[in-house]
């Protein structure tokens, strides 16, 4: 097999097509119905995201119980990203201003709506019933991986690095090749794109990841 690293945009698409709402107000407000003028202006009004500088993570929570800031949600294995929520008397970029005056955060940051919305203008596309399943060539309706619900957030994590474990890569391909990861420290001119370690004994023959059998490169 040979593990391949990349900058993969379809990854986002395994988060499936409820995606109308951000993850964070879907757990922080559930029943909440989002309005049209939320929907126009591509966030909501009564949450705000914000995450706490390294320094100011222990004391954050006394701090904000202190100046009566309302917390409906904290991820703590985001580094303690919260929802705060937003007074009757705010709206969201005062809200923000305020929070960011006190130094105390790293990013303070509107609670962003996102909507399903981009179509590749690429004429194979609707070949390809696993990315999106309109039913075409007699398929099922939904039976596919929500790949345009993913593309239409990837600015959310645009360096995200997928490792590929399969067959390898073809390293010339229209979509693939602007997305290779490129390895930092080279060794060879053929350790750039990942690593081949079909050689029987677990060990890695080299760096050149090439697709010899085509599987690899239609999962990538």
């Amino acid at each position: 097999m040979r593990p391949l690293s990349f900058f993969l945009r379809v990854l986002l698409c395994l988060l499936g097509p409820a995606l109308l709402l951000s993850a964070a107000d879907r757990r922080a407000a559930p029943g909440t119905p989002i309005t049209s003028q939320e929907i126009s202006q591509g966030f909501r009004d009564r949450t705000i995201l914000a995450k706490p500088r390294a320094s100011h993570r222990a004391s954050a929570d006394a701090d904000e119980s202190r100046e009566r800031i309302r917390i409906r949600t904290k991820f703590s294995h985001l580094r303690d990203l919260r929802v705060i929520e937003v007074a009757d008397t705010e709206d969201v970029p005062a809200a923000i201003a305020r929070l960011q005056a006190t130094g105390r955060y790293e990013f303070v940051e509107p609670n962003r709506v996102y909507r399903l919305t981009a179509t590749p203008n690429d004429p194979s596309f609707p070949l390809q019933w696993a990315l999106r399943n309109t039913g075409q060539s007699g398929g099922f309706v939904d039976a596919d991986i929500k790949a345009t619900a993913g593309w239409d957030i990837i600015h959310d994590a645009p360096n995200v690095i997928v490792a590929v474990v399969d067959s390898g890569l073809n390293l010339t391909h229209q979509d693939l090749a602007p997305n290779l990861w490129i390895n930092p420290s080279p060794s060879s001119a053929n350790d750039r794109n990942g690593a081949n370690f079909v050689g029987g004994d677990g060990r890695m023959v080299n760096g050149n990841p090439l697709d010899e059998a085509g599987h690899g490169s239609h999962v990538a």
